[in-house]
Formats: C-alpha cells, structure tokens, sequence
C-alpha cells in the first residue's frame, strides 16, 4: 500500500453530459479499481471544473433509454463473444438473436463502410447482424453505431453506416467480411471490464461522451499517454491535462486520494 496521507490524483476527464450524480458515481468506481490494488481505506473525491461543451462533440439528439438500451446490448452480445457473426456462423447468429430478445431488442442488419484516418486494418461490413434495442427508432439506432461506437471503438477510422433493414435478415458479406481491428478479441477482452464497470457507476450518457471525449484527446498533439495515466502527477502535468480535456469538450475533475489505516 502507498504511505498514508492524502495526494491529487489520479487525473480524470469525464464528458460534458456528466452530472453531479455521475462524478459521484466516478467516485465510487475509482474507489473500486484503487481498493483491488490496495489495503489501506480508500477515499476519493472529484470536483469538477464545469467547463465541460457538449456542442465539441456534434452529439445526436438520442433519448437516453435509447442509449442505455444500446449499451446495454452492445456490452451483452459482441464484446468478448466469437466473431463468427461477423462470417455467417449461423451458431452464432442463432445465439445473438437469442440474447437480442432477452435484452429486449429486435434483429436487423448493418452495413458500414469506413473512411478516412487510419483504415488499413478494417474492412467494410456488409449486412451483418445487428441487435438494436427495442427503445430505439431506426435513425436513433444507426446514430448511435455512427456517432458514438464508431469513434469510439476506431478513432480516427470514421465510419459511415447505411441499409438498416429491420424486416431484413441476411448475411451478405463474404468470408474476410468482419470490420474490426485485426486484434479484435484481445482488444475487447481487455476493455470490457474496464467498461462494463464503469456503466454500473455512471449514466450510459456520460460513459459514452467521457469515452467520446478521450477520442479527441487523443488526437491532440499536446497529449502525452504517461502524464494522462500518471497515478501521481504533477501541478504542470494536471493542468496541461485539464486544457486538453477542456479543449476536446470535457470537464476536467480535480481528483483527491486520501489512504489510511494499519496497512498503510
């Protein structure tokens, strides 16, 4: 356990649709991942600057009971499955529709195809299964898959989506058809419980923007991956991080570790 004593850190950048009930939700779940490391008695809180601008995003105009039923889909059917939908296994398939109605959606099929950035490690698909959530209506649904997975999982590749068809169920695509990275299991094993965690503590809204936003930062030249994961940063490196996440549209959290007891 570190020594005892109260410390900033670690830094965070949540999105601009996050609340005051999210970033206390941010507490819980930082407290969570610090106390599977650690023996000593965590606390942590989180106070946001406030300067979070969603409109840096271009956000869809999406319900929220759309994008909790989305999510809750997409982190209950592809992440960590077998990939054979993405090639016609109809085991597969089969499973996926079974899980699509017990997660309260309905089947269709998504064709997308990418452009732009860095695109050589995905292909095109075409008309592949798809579980769309019961909430949503067909444009909410394909703004979802466009706007937020689509840059969130890919980055910089952008993707363009089109011929949704939700009385339409057939696979098309040819045997190299699956548009993923070329590491797509260990890409989502290891992001899933990272994920699927986090949904447990904060509003599919927020998860989705603050990911959405990390994107952007991503991209921004200033950003250096060790200041941004830096479990103790220093004054220059927090206030950097907080201009990029503010630039990308988020609201950048002033983070206070506080660790005590017999084991620190």
């Amino acid at each position: 356990c570190d020594s005892p004593g109260t410390s900033d850190g670690p830094y965070a950048c949540l999105g601009a649709t996050c609340d005051q009930e999210d970033i206390e939700g941010y507490e819980r779940f930082s407290k969570m991942l610090e106390e599977l490391q650690q023996t000593c008695i965590i606390e942590i809180s989180a106070v946001s600057d406030g300067e979070g601008d969603p409109s840096k995003l271009q956000l869809p105009d999406i319900p929220e009971d759309c994008l909790d039923g989305m999510t809750k889909i997409f982190f209950n059917t592809i992440v960590g499955k077998d990939t054979g939908i993405f090639h016609g296994d109809t085991e597969a398939i089969a499973e996926l529709k079974a899980q699509c109605t017990q997660l309260e959606g309905r089947m269709t099929t998504i064709s997308m195809d990418y452009y732009g950035g860095e695109c050589d490690d995905f292909v095109d698909l075409t008309s592949v299964p798809y579980c769309m959530s019961n909430m949503c209506l067909q444009y909410e649904a394909q703004e979802y898959g466009t706007s937020y997975l689509s840059p969130i999982l890919f980055g910089e590749c952008e993707g363009a989506k089109d011929d949704e068809d939700d009385d339409f169920f057939e696979f098309n695509g040819d045997d190299d058809g699956v548009s993923v990275p070329v590491d797509f299991d260990d890409f989502y094993k290891d992001l899933y419980y990272l994920f699927s965690s986090q949904l447990e503590f904060i509003s599919s809204s927020c998860f989705l923007t603050t990911e959405l936003t990390r994107v952007l930062m991503f991209q921004d030249e200033r950003f250096d991956e060790n200041n941004f994961y830096n479990p103790n940063p220093n004054i220059a490196d927090i206030e950097l991080c907080d201009s990029i996440c503010n630039s990308a549209g988020g609201q950048a959290l002033t983070v206070t570790t506080a660790r005590s007891g017999a084991e620190c």
